[in-house]
């Protein structure tokens, strides 16, 4: 190899060697604001909510052409649309990686979906009691969602909920 092809690769793996070590030791962060959380959360529920609606339409007309009862239509709703779709929005929101000034916050309303859910599985009947009498059960979710500003994860209404 000539001598100046020797330089020519020397300087090309220099280059190369300080390209590859600029930036290292920066933290490189994917974290979201609050707005762009609020804003992705809130894309996600709504996209939720609507195959939720539709879920629960056919389950409960399923459930009816077999000649159950309408309350066991329900039950069968809230066990195989209404408590998934809770558990999975919640680990959905949380998985979008809470601003770090906000995990408690965003912890606290997925615990309270969570144990909606928990709840809504445990005793369904009540869970419908709660609905029909006005007694909102998802009043501590919907709370802590709205406050934060994700108001399309918990609105009830629709099909169970």
């Amino acid at each position: 190899m000539c001598k100046g092809s020797a330089a020519l690769v020397v300087s090309i793996l220099a280059a190369a060697a300080i390209a590859a070590g600029c930036g290292a030791g920066e933290a490189e962060t994917s974290e979201l604001g609050k707005a762009e959380f609020v804003k992705k959360a809130n894309a996600l529920c709504a996209a939720r909510q609507k195959k939720r609606a539709w879920e629960g339409f056919a389950v409960r007309r399923n459930a009816e052409r077999s000649g159950e009862s309408r309350h066991d239509a329900d039950v069968a709703t809230v066990l195989t649309v209404m408590v998934p779709f809770l558990r999975n929005t919640a680990e959905e929101i949380q998985a979008l990686g809470a601003p770090s000034a906000d995990e408690d916050r965003i912890d606290a309303i997925v615990g309270a979906m969570k144990g909606l859910a928990d709840r809504a599985e445990a005793d369904p009947s009540r869970y419908l009691r709660e609905l029909i009498n006005f007694e909102r059960p998802y009043r501590a979710p919907k709370k802590l969602a709205d406050e934060y500003g994700i108001v399309e994860c918990v609105e009830p209404g629709g099909t169970l909920g």
